[in-house]
């Protein structure tokens, strides 16, 4: 009898066992089918439950990691992760599954940490090796970055995915050349068209050249103006805190002039998390955009203060605020504009991002002016008509805002080809539009004078464009833009070609 009770008591243990490990089976099995399906939050619901009740079982907590991170859900996964590896420190492929996160994370020397230790412990596993190189390769360390590769490469001879990276690093350290064609004319009326020869070489984080000779050949109804411009600069990338640096110096030649002036930009960008940049740059360029700025050397000082939040498929935007200073006057042209995305929409070959754009800008002074004297004015006057102005040397907006909606849509057409159409239409924008009208005095003298009327309109501009890839290291791409402002109308086509050596 009693050996009976203990038979009973033993089959009862086992079989409550056995029903105990087939449920963590079938839970765990059903949390990776549904993230695998891209039930996330679903997934993350039934095993955040089923951990409260396992929450030292090393496989709960891994999982639990992994569909953390799917969820994006970083800080999380990465407690979820090193506690894992706490419960067992040696488990193969934990640490590597960790390292994985954290690099696709951004967080390059944690994961630099974990993928030294798994080398360490099992030196055969290609894996790792491959991971430390790709990170070197992100930091900018592309000899060490090769020398990885080449020795993982002789050691693993047909290990592809380290072959697939060599050729990346390669190809990335590979100099370049580039030649860009765009023709523009607008209803001013001005013709515009300025070849640009542009190359670079990048050798390290500290070493990334750029070179750009532009010879910028324009008319107008009555002017021609031709000139040429050198600019030299370098992207430096400082690793340890995350942050670019770019400089660039050079010159501008007013050929019908005969005036030389200095050219250049520096641009900081600092990213605070994988996603988020802060930058500020600050570019000072020749001004070429209406008539009257063909008559004197017009250099623009433009300033830029940005945030943006980088993430193509999900939400992504950008607030920033831009001011310019001109060479010509003690002016400022200031904005402040911003733009947002939501998340892509995927159907087959195309993708398609919706969003919506604002920006509100105003100058301190404006510049709009008679074209003519006040007695041309007269003999030509007739009633009910405008006095026609312009612009001199550029344009400025005064309360102008403008919201928009914006459209993208991609469209993969063939391995190598992919096209793009871009729409910013404005749904609701309004400005201070100037006008001009003739007054007198108390001796009969006439003087002209400007206000104001506010104005509505619709501005929007089209983008064309079609960029095949004809062979690895040979681009081609084509341009249409078409912009429609309350100030002048524009066409666009461009053309660049780009061959790496």
């Amino acid at each position: 009898m009693k050996i009976k009770f203990i038979l009973i008591v033993s089959l009862a243990f086992f079989l409550g066992y056995s029903a105990a490990g087939q449920v963590q089976t079938d839970t765990l099995s059903l949390v990776k089918s549904l993230g695998e399906k891209g039930h996330l939050a679903r997934s993350l619901e039934i095993i955040k439950h089923y951990y409260k009740g396992h929450p030292d079982d090393l496989y709960t907590t891994w999982i639990y990691a992994q569909v953390a991170y799917q969820s994006h859900k970083y800080r999380l996964s990465a407690g979820l992760y090193e506690k894992a590896i706490r419960i067992s420190p040696r488990e193969k492929g934990l640490r590597l599954d960790y390292a994985k996160s954290l690099v696709n994370t951004g967080e390059l020397n944690k994961a630099e940490e974990q993928l030294t230790v798994c080398t360490n412990e099992d030196r055969d596993n290609p894996e790792p090796w491959l991971y430390l190189a790709r990170i070197r390769y992100w930091k900018g360390e592309y000899m060490k970055s090769l020398a990885l590769l080449d020795n993982l490469i002789l050691n693993v001879p047909d290990y592809m995915p380290a072959k697939t990276l060599r050729q990346q690093v390669q190809h990335d350290m590979a100099p370049w050349l580039g030649l860009e064609i765009p023709y523009t004319a607008d209803d001013q009326p001005m013709k515009m068209i300025t070849p640009e020869l542009t190359g670079g070489w990048r050798r390290s984080n500290l070493l990334g050249m750029d070179v750009h000779l532009t010879v910028p050949f324009l008319t107008g109804d009555t002017t021609g103006f031709k000139s040429v411009g050198f600019n030299l600069g370098n992207t430096f990338h400082f690793i340890k805190p995350n942050m670019n640096l770019y400089l660039n110096l050079g010159f501008f030649n007013h050929t019908t002039l005969n005036s030389w002036h200095f050219t250049g930009e520096v641009k900081i960008e600092k990213a605070l998390l994988k996603k988020m940049m802060l930058w500020v740059g600050l570019k000072r360029s020749p001004y070429l955009y209406t008539l009257s700025s063909l008559q004197l050397p017009l250099f623009e000082n433009h300033l830029t203060i940005a945030a943006s939040w980088n993430d193509p498929d999900r939400w992504n935007g950008q607030f920033s605020f831009e001011e310019s200073t001109f060479s010509s006057d003690d002016n400022r042209v200031t904005a402040i504009c911003g733009w947002v995305f939501a998340p892509a929409v995927k159907a087959g070959r195309f993708d398609f991002h919706f969003g919506y754009g604002f920006n509100y800008s105003t100058s301190r002074e404006n510049n709009f002016t008679n074209d003519k004297s006040i007695n041309e004015i007269i003999a030509g006057w007739e009633q009910g008509t405008a006095i026609t102005g312009i612009y001199d040397p550029y344009f400025t907006p005064k309360d102008q805002q403008i919201h928009s909606l914006l459209g993208v849509v991609n469209f993969k057409a063939a391995k190598k080809l992919k096209l793009s159409l871009n729409l910013n239409a404005g749904l609701y924008a309004t400005t201070m539009y100037p006008y001009l009208f003739l007054n007198g005095n108390a001796t009969d003298s006439l003087f002209m004078e400007k206000s104001f009327v506010q104005k509505q309109f619709l501005p929007y501009n089209i983008t064309a464009g079609a960029n095949w890839q004809m062979t690895r290291n040979l681009d081609l791409q084509a341009t249409f833009i078409y912009n429609s402002t309350i100030y002048y109308t524009t066409k666009t086509i461009g053309l660049t070609i780009r061959k790496r050596f």
